[in-house]
C-alpha cells in the first residue's frame, strides 16, 4: 500500500483531525523548551479596603460587619485571607490604591510560635496578637496548612501557607 492509497482512504474529517495533529506536533517542535519562572508565590489576591494604617505583608485579615480588619481574635471564624504585596494574580475592583488579600493558593503569613513549634503540615490559625497566625492547637478556624517549619526560638516570622480559607 502506498502513501496514495493511504491518504485517499481518509474521509475529511478524519484529513482534518490528521492535519490538526500534524501541526500541533511541528508547533511543539519548533517551540522553546526553557521556561520561566514566576518570582511570587502562586497565590491569587483581590484588592480591598481595609480598616488600619498598620498593614504589613502576611498579616492575616478577616471580615467583620462590612468591613475588613486586621484579626486579633485566636480561631477567628471571619477569616478572609492574608495580606499579600505579590500575588501571582490579582483583581482590581477601583482605581483607588488599596490592600492586597490572597484567599487562596501559596502565600506568606506572619506567625509567631510563643513556645510551641511549627512543623510542615500543621494547621495555622490566627492569635491574639493582631494580624500574626499561630498553630491551631485546638479545634476550631484555620486560615491555612504550614508548608515549612520554624522552631520556637524564631518567635514572629513569614512562613509559606497554604491558604485554605
Amino acid at each position: 500500500m502506498n502513501k496514495r492509497t493511504i491518504v485517499t482512504q481518509l474521509n475529511g474529517v478524519q484529513a482534518k483531525i490528521l492535519l490538526i495533529l500534524l501541526l500541533c506536533c511541528c508547533l511543539l517542535l519548533l517551540s522553546p523548551t526553557s521556561v520561566l519562572a514566576q518570582e511570587s508565590l502562586g497565590n491569587i489576591a483581590n484588592e480591598v479596603a481595609i480598616n488600619t494604617d498598620d498593614i504589613e505583608n502576611g498579616y492575616i485579615v478577616s471580615y467583620v460587619e462590612g468591613s475588613y480588619i486586621v484579626s486579633e481574635t485566636p480561631y477567628d471564624d471571619s477569616i478572609i485571607g492574608v495580606i499579600t504585596l505579590d500575588p501571582a494574580l490579582y483583581f482590581d475592583d477601583t482605581n483607588v490604591s488599596q490592600t492586597l488579600i490572597s484567599t487562596n493558593g501559596i502565600a506568606d503569613v506572619l506567625v509567631t510560635t510563643e513556645n510551641v513549634d511549627i512543623k510542615q503540615g500543621d494547621p495555622i490559625t490566627s492569635s491574639n496578637i493582631p494580624g500574626v497566625g499561630q498553630k491551631a492547637t485546638a479545634p476550631g478556624f484555620i486560615v491555612g496548612i504550614a508548608l515549612e517549619s520554624l522552631d520556637s526560638t524564631d518567635n514572629t516570622t513569614l512562613i509559606s501557607l497554604q491558604i485554605n480559607t
